[in-house]
């Protein structure tokens, strides 16, 4: 498997922020993990056998390339928006995770064909409230966030659209993966 191989690769590059994330138990760190010991059972079971089916080779390279996408954002904020400052980071770690959703949501209503025109631009317009407070480094509270919730909730509260770390809890979930 090809892609085992470049993701190893990227991996290796990326360990000391991943580690960092994870050492300080990150609330970032915990949204993905799940989708890293998927793909470490996807490893563990290519190795073991020389081979994986097409279906875990698709969920691994979906996987892998969500992990890929959702890494190199949070390292953007990390490194441009707080340049390189973990303790100014991690008061704003809930921000840029509800960006992470955000963008999930975002991304999941594309794919099933259920954003309206509407439902962008109230995503957008949370997306940029939350912007602003990481470009200006003003100080919000939980609050906010729970303000979003409910506004969401309003617009896409019966959406059974499943967002791509509720597909990867599933898959987890199937495989049967100890922690």
């Amino acid at each position: 498997m090809e892609i085992l191989n470049d993701y190893k690769s990227w991996l290796s590059d990326n360990k000391d922020f991943i580690n960092l994330l994870k050492k300080n138990k990150s609330a970032i760190y915990q949204r993905i993990a799940d989708v890293f010991r998927i793909l470490e059972h996807i490893d563990k079971v290519y190795i073991q056998e020389k081979k994986v089916d097409a279906v875990l080779e698709e969920i691994f390279e979906i996987a892998y390339s969500y992990l890929f996408d959702t890494l190199e954002e949070v390292k953007l904020y990390y490194e441009k928006y707080f340049n390189r400052d973990y303790i100014l980071f991690r008061q704003y770690e809930s921000l840029i995770n509800y960006i992470l959703y955000l963008e999930d949501v975002k991304n999941s209503l594309i794919d099933n064909k259920q954003l309206t025109d509407e439902n962008r631009q109230i995503l957008d317009e949370i997306l940029e409230e939350c912007d602003q407070y990481l470009n200006s480094k003003k100080p919000y509270k939980i609050e906010v966030l729970e303000q979003y919730n409910d506004k969401l909730d309003a617009y896409f509260g019966d959406s059974k659209v499943l967002t791509m770390l509720e597909v990867f809890d599933r898959i987890y979930e199937e495989l049967m993966i100890e922690k």
